[in-house]
């Protein structure tokens, strides 16, 4: 199929699957007949900001409330989708608070929340709502008495009226400042011990939705299966316009042994003819192989070293393989911190550049996202030339860093639509879809046969006013049996608790890197540590978190870093929140601190006098390996991670490695 009007769209789709049949299920919303959201009619959108789901989490966050991790609640049927989420904890007092920032995504402004919350018999819980930041980055709180047992369907108004101040914030109006950035579901404890509840289903009520389109249609199901698992695919559709929606949707489901990610074409521009092509580098007429520029990855990208008499220039070159008519020119600068200026130029035998009207002098200083470089007329080329320089200074600085990614595109006349056939067809059909005025449909497609171990790509395309849209997905099904986990594994993965256990074991991640030993987060004050959880305000339990590691095989690599308060060098004009970058006053607190750690979760058993924590536990044996602090070589005031001099830094470290080999001469 062909169209001169076509416009693509690339959807990052979540999937649970394999094959099914083009009859479905309809779900209609799910809130209760009566309720603000069920009666909404006129302006307003009705959209699922989540389905609250095993990943849906973005942060956790507590007031004396320690373990309070999210999972599946097992045996409770879910309202919206396939699961209901557990929040649960252990509360230090009565009004502990539990928080969770939910990941998700609607296209207007937020002007209403509800979603379900199910409380069990022992929940322990006082009240339960919502915690908005407001675009002044307030957070603001409204919650109801928790007075139920069983499902209730909860809604409010994001409103003054409603919503006060979650706790005191300096320079803040305590009134909702619209557009909302973000969403967090709260409870409070009735008393102190567990506290649990389930929540399912987050909508939002939205005014002035500024979609892309007319309508969206994405994927809101699992990303991977077991071996010989069925699939049953779902579909959230969005429906944006003041009438009813009436959509064909076709989809296919191939293999992807190879896990290939083909790129689409552009909304209007068409495919992109850069990437994958050659491109090389000039510097002092010296020619470098190095081809980051159209390498697949937007974000590679080179920090040359610049010889004496050659910094007042560099070249980046590309081939795109034959003459085009080239109509749009996309860029992405390295480092916006480190690119200035740049100047394109063109050549058709790859010989005579000729520059490029109106491309003479782009700045990208401070640019961090893709620039549209304004072609004013389309431009016959196959080679182009992008030249770096600074007119202001002369030189380039001595951390220049090149252009990340290039894109050229010749137009849509001569694309042809069809979703990428990137392996073997395991099945494709089509579902016609019937979603009301301003909201949304949930499809739920038929149960599938049997899929084996492999990496599949499921791709959906569709037809709307202004063309065709083709949205792709990968889904996995996992290999039968377990890896062995060993410490001499090269893999590892970032983590703040032990909740991914599974998972990092069935890939076979032999290690775990560990970002919550602060050193704040159990040195709240001179001569006090404890790794128990009780060091607020993130009550971080090391202790079991550790010992769930090391059972599970799983080497653990703490980085300990940020200085504590008590122990900052930073000046008294510094904010609260940036004098932990600061190094601490007297190195021998770190020295103490790293001591104190390795001492409990090293091998090394030690005198009670010397162990300073509550219980005077020595050698646990949980942790070999420990770093010393992290990315020291950030050190910008407003964001780095260390706000010092490598020479105070080397300090520091020398402080560190004193603390740990005195604690157990073994550990590294």
């Amino acid at each position: 199929m062909k169209s001169p009007h076509s416009r693509f769209i690339v959807s990052c789709l979540s999937l649970w699957g394999a094959v099914f049949a083009s009859s479905y299920v309809s779900a209609a919303v799910p809130v209760p007949e009566g309720s603000l959201f069920a009666s909404s009619s006129g302006e307003r959108q009705l959209e699922l900001y989540s389905l609250v789901e095993d990943g849906a989490v973005a942060e956790a966050g507590a007031w004396k409330m320690a373990e309070n991790d999210p999972e599946p609640y097992p045996g409770l049927e879910a309202k919206v989708g396939d699961e209901v989420l557990r929040f649960s904890g252990t509360a230090e007092i009565g009004g502990a608070k539990g928080d969770f920032r939910i990941r998700g995504d609607v296209s207007g402004s937020i002007k209403a929340v509800g979603m379900w919350f199910y409380l069990p018999p022992d929940a322990n819980v006082d009240r339960v709502g919502f915690q908005v930041v407001d675009e002044e980055w307030e957070s603001l709180a409204a919650t109801v008495d928790a007075d139920w047992t069983g499902w209730k369907w909860v809604e409010m108004e994001v409103s003054d009226e409603l919503f006060n101040s979650a706790y005191k914030q300096k320079g803040k109006d305590e009134s909702v400042n619209f557009p909302v950035r973000s969403v967090s579901i709260i409870w409070f404890s009735k008393t102190e011990g567990p506290t649990e509840l389930g929540v399912d289903g987050l909508m939002a009520l939205t005014e002035n939705p500024s979609p892309k389109a007319p309508f969206t249609v994405s994927s809101i199901s699992s990303v991977w299966g077991e071996s010989g698992a069925t699939f049953g695919g779902r579909l959230l559709v969005n429906n944006f316009e003041g009438e009813a929606l009436n959509l064909s949707v076709q989809y296919s489901l191939r293999e992807n042994p190879q896990y290939r990610t083909p790129t689409l074409p552009k909304p209007g521009l068409g495919s992109d003819h850069a990437q994958g092509q050659l491109s090389w580098m000039v510097s002092g007429g010296e020619r470098i192989e190095d081809g980051s520029l159209t390498d697949g990855d937007d974000d590679t990208m080179l920090k040359p070293a610049l010889k004496e008499g050659a910094r007042d220039e560099f070249f980046q070159l590309v081939d795109l393989g034959q003459i085009r008519e080239v109509t749009a020119i996309e860029v992405k600068a390295g480092d916006g911190n480190w690119s200035r200026k740049i100047a394109v130029e063109a050549a058709v035998d790859g010989g005579d550049f000729e520059p490029i009207e109106g491309l003479e002098r782009i700045d990208l200083k401070d640019q961090w996202s893709f620039v549209s470089l304004p072609l004013e007329n389309p431009v016959e080329m196959r080679y182009l030339k992008i030249r770096h320089f600074d007119d202001e200074e002369g030189v380039l600085p001595p951390h220049f860093r090149t252009l990340a990614s290039i894109h050229v595109y010749d137009g849509v006349e001569d694309e042809t639509i069809e979703i990428p056939p990137v392996g073997e067809l395991v099945m494709e059909d089509s579902v016609e879809v019937n979603v009301p005025p301003r909201s949304f449909e949930i499809i739920d497609l038929p149960q599938s046969g049997p899929l084996g171990p492999n990496a599949y790509q499921f791709g959906i395309l569709y037809e709307d006013d202004e063309g065709t849209e083709i949205s792709l997905a990968d889904y996995f099904v996992m290999p039968e049996g377990e890896i062995e986990i060993r410490p001499e594994s090269r893999f590892g993965v970032n983590v703040n608790s032990p909740r991914y256990i599974p998972q990092i074991t069935r890939a076979g991640f032999g290690w775990i890197r560990f970002e919550n030993m602060k050193w704040p987060f159990y040195n709240p004050a001179p001569g006090d540590f404890r790794f128990d959880g009780s060091v607020g305000p993130w009550n971080v339990p090391m202790d079991p978190y550790f010992q769930e590691f090391h059972e599970a095989g799983i080497s653990i690599l703490p980085y300990i870093f940020e200085t504590p308060q008590w122990a900052s060098s930073a000046p008294k004009d510094i904010k609260k929140g940036r004098r932990k970058a600061y190094p601490p006053k007297n190195n021998d607190d770190y020295t103490k601190g790293i001591f104190q750690g390795v001492a409990r979760f090293g091998s090394n058993q030690l005198p009670k006098e010397e162990v300073l924590t509550p219980d005077s536990r020595s050698g646990l044996g949980y942790i070999e390996t420990f770093e010393l602090w992290n990315e020291p070589n950030l050190t910008n005031p407003s964001w780095g991670f260390f706000v010092g001099t490598l020479d105070e830094f080397y300090r520091l470290y020398r402080a560190g490695v004193e603390g740990l080999r005195a604690a157990d001469p073994n550990a590294r």
